[in-house]
């Protein structure tokens, strides 16, 4: 790999803090990752690997400090951060009371999509993709039931790529 290559990601003294005056969840946290390579997180439970992933993927704001991924600012471009970077968030965080609709349309407005614009792609592809949810719980706004494989309860071992 060139040395001289621009990082795929820069983070410089993160800081982050989930309430004013809490102990920081990452303290001054800086590291450079290229292209190319592997970066790993290690560290005991509360250490700060899922809050650093959460802002690398623009899905937690840092208290202080810069955190570029592609070049880009996670703050002021996060939209243009989310369309290079993909993050497959197993079970933390997953709400399991949402609908499949409710799931697909969140990770589209990560992307960047409009609400209403989401909201009717999230039906669209679970009426072509899985044919056997539509007018099943997943598509009423009910909560899904674990047989689903658009119900994160019913995706182990289904994880499938969508194309948008």
């Amino acid at each position: 790999m060139d040395q001289h290559q621009s990082p795929g990601i820069v983070v410089d003294d993160l800081v982050k803090r989930y309430a004013p005056g809490s102990p920081p969840a990452v303290d001054g946290l800086s590291f450079e990752v290229r292209p190319g390579e592997i970066y790993g997180f290690l560290g005991p439970n509360g250490s700060g690997k899922s809050t650093t992933i959460g802002v690398l993927a623009t899905l937690l704001l840092p208290t202080s400090g810069t955190v570029h991924v592609a070049g880009f600012d996670v703050v002021g471009q996060a939209v243009a951060v989310r369309r290079r970077i993909g993050v497959a968030l197993q079970e933390t965080g997953v709400d399991f009371a949402a609908t499949g609709p409710d799931l697909i349309a969140r990770h589209a407005r990560l992307l960047g999509i409009s609400r209403p614009e989401a909201g009717r792609r999230a039906d669209e592809l679970l009426r072509e993709k899985r044919p056997w949810c539509s007018g099943s719980a997943c598509s009423s706004g009910r909560p899904l039931p674990p047989a689903c494989p658009a119900c994160p309860a019913g995706t182990r071992g289904s994880w499938r790529p969508v194309s948008w």
